[in-house]
Formats: C-alpha cells, structure tokens, sequence
C-alpha cells in the first residue's frame, strides 16, 4: 500500500512500477490511442512517390489443406 501526500492527486487508473528503489505511478493508457493517431493522419497530406513502399513482387500463396 502506498500513501499519497494530501495534496497529491493519483489518476484514476494507474500503472506502478519499480525503478531501482524508486516507485513510479503513471496514469493507465486507455483504449483510443489508435483513434487519435487515425485522425491525426487524416489531417497530413498524402504520401510523394519518394515515400511510398513499391508494389508486391510475389503474388499471394496458393490455398492448401492441412
């Protein structure tokens, strides 16, 4: 159990870890990081020639049964 000065304030979910002999409390990632980098890239523009992956040299692998 850790106590917290009155003053400090702990987020509502956290993640504690160890750090040597230091304790670090950070705020619990939350689902909705994927949302938020999503539409940040839908601001930027698209991508020059210069920055996009060439297409595929090998065609998709043939269905087989186990």
């Amino acid at each position: 159990m850790v106590h917290l000065p009155a003053d400090v304030t702990a987020p509502e979910a956290a993640v504690v870890r160890r750090d040597g002999e230091r304790l670090i409390i950070e705020p619990a990632r939350r689902g909705g990081e994927l949302k938020s980098l999503l539409e940040i890239w839908a601001t930027e523009a698209p991508l020059g020639e210069h920055e996009r992956l060439p297409p595929a040299s090998r065609s998709a692998p043939r269905p087989f049964r186990l």
